[in-house]
């Protein structure tokens, strides 16, 4: 009897020093893990998809300028040709932007603030291309503004607009074939064609 006692004390024994080396195994592999460095989300993100560098050439045309270069001939040709008080409504690329924000041809609209409550509420377009007024019929320039937009305050750049889209709409592969500055309520957007739609970006400054 007592021989069997010494065997249940020794298997007793010998299970609790395993119990022990499994015990203490465990405990150094959670001492490795927590000891090891935290991986946190990479900021280093590319600026944007790499889908977007197929598809969008970087830098445009020679000729191609950005929308702000667009507007200052366009606002300079309204004012010398149609009325001193011209007043930004919209512009518009009229082809392919590149991703540094230049197109070779702006469609730009304005309203007359002394015409707004005229009847025919007469507006005034003006096409830039190859980075120069494009010069047509005085008549052809005439159109129709259906809504008056928000006060014009600074903006952000047509090339900061794309920055943006690109960082923020990063599921979204821009394929920026018309660029679009539009004002909705007190505030200006810059509209973006994606083969998701377009996505606004806010343009205030």
């Amino acid at each position: 009897m007592l021989k069997n006692l010494n065997k249940k004390s020794s298997y007793f024994w010998m299970l609790g020093v395993g119990v022990f080396l499994i015990i203490l195994v465990f405990l150094s592999w959670l001492l490795k893990q927590s000891s090891k460095p935290t991986q946190l989300p990479s900021t280093q993100l590319p600026p944007f998809p790499l889908e977007a560098v197929k598809t969008v050439p970087k830098t445009a045309a020679p000729e191609a300028i950005t929308a702000e270069n667009a507007f200052e001939l366009a606002l300079k040709e309204a004012k010398t040709n149609w009325q001193k008080d011209a007043t930004l409504v919209e512009i518009r690329s009229g082809s392919d932007v590149a991703l540094d924000g230049r197109s070779l041809r702006w469609e730009i609209d304005f309203y007359s603030p002394k015409l707004m409550n005229s009847p025919k509420k007469e507006g005034y377009r003006v096409l830039v291309e190859n980075g120069k007024v494009f010069q047509q019929p005085k008549a052809k320039s005439l159109i129709q503004i259906a809504s008056f937009p928000a006060p014009v305050i600074k903006w952000i750049s047509s090339q900061q607009a794309i920055d943006k889209a690109l960082v923020e709409f990063r599921q979204a592969e821009l394929t920026i074939k018309n660029l679009k500055l539009f004002s909705m309520g007190s505030n200006w957007y810059w509209a973006i064609e994606s083969n998701k739609g377009a996505v606004t970006i806010k343009a205030n400054l």
